[in-house]
């Protein structure tokens, strides 16, 4: 969901606040920040993997240019990155496409 939409949901909150609360929510592993694109950010619920100020996802992010639905998606199989010399503490891919909705897919 994107922050625009969770402000105007809660316009009765200050954006301090909310900015906080979610801030809040996302360092306890409730929620996680999906995507970000033109000052837009997207948070999404976390599974139970996460963990207070550990997130644990292998899944990847994917926008939708036609509806612009941002979902968490998850791979055929599972992915490792790894590079020479350097210690990858986490990886965060973006996806973006046409939806299955919007394809006609489902």
């Amino acid at each position: 969901m994107p922050y625009s939409t969770i402000q105007q949901a809660m316009k009765s909150i200050d954006r301090v606040t909310l900015y906080r609360t979610l801030e809040s929510l996302t360092g306890q592993g409730i929620i996680h920040k999906a995507f970000h694109e033109n000052n837009e950010t997207y948070y999404a619920i976390c599974g139970k993997q996460c963990h207070i100020n550990q997130h644990q996802h292998d899944h990847f992010h994917f926008k939708c240019t036609s509806c612009e639905a941002v979902t968490c998606v998850q791979p055929n199989k599972a992915f490792q990155v790894s590079i020479p010399d350097y210690e990858i503490h986490k990886v965060s891919i973006q996806l973006e496409g046409v939806c299955k909705v919007c394809t006609g897919g489902v």
